[in-house]
């Protein structure tokens, strides 16, 4: 009777690690299910990170353009200004004349409102001849 016991405790120990074997087995391919699933989360994710930088990258590209574009068309106005305000102070053998007359001119020229809308911020500042600052500008004065 002995033997039929420590037989039964075995066929019992032996039926627990096969149950137990089933179900580590069942729970590592629910685990590697997961691990697939989520690989596949993380390169999805992956691939919408690169296309988010890509079109970061575009536009970054289209806004330096245009701000470049910007840049441009403002020294354009800044040089066409500083030709018309510079012909408008200057005449031709001004500069031997009497300086009453230079002096006119010049009050003449700076009471343009052209001129006055451009010339304030230099006025603000307190210097003369620096161009229009640019909006876009990282330096501050």
């Amino acid at each position: 009777m002995k033997q039929d016991n420590e037989l039964q405790r075995l066929e019992e120990f032996v039926e627990n690690l096969l149950t137990s074997f089933t179900e580590l087995r069942a729970e590592k391919a629910s685990l590697l299910q997961d691990i697939r699933e989520r690989d596949e989360i993380i390169e999805g994710l992956r691939g919408n990170v690169e296309v988010n930088d890509t079109e970061r990258g575009e536009i970054s590209l289209r806004v330096n353009k245009m701000v470049d574009q910007i840049e441009e068309w403002e020294q354009g106005l800044d040089e066409s200004e500083f030709e018309e305000s510079s012909l408008e102070i200057e005449s031709p053998g001004s500069e031997n004349e009497d300086s009453d007359d230079d002096q006119t001119d010049v009050e003449a020229t700076s009471g343009d409102e052209e001129f006055d809308s451009e010339g304030s911020d230099e006025d603000q500042d307190g210097e003369e001849g620096k161009g229009q600052q640019n909006l876009f500008s990282m330096e501050t004065s």
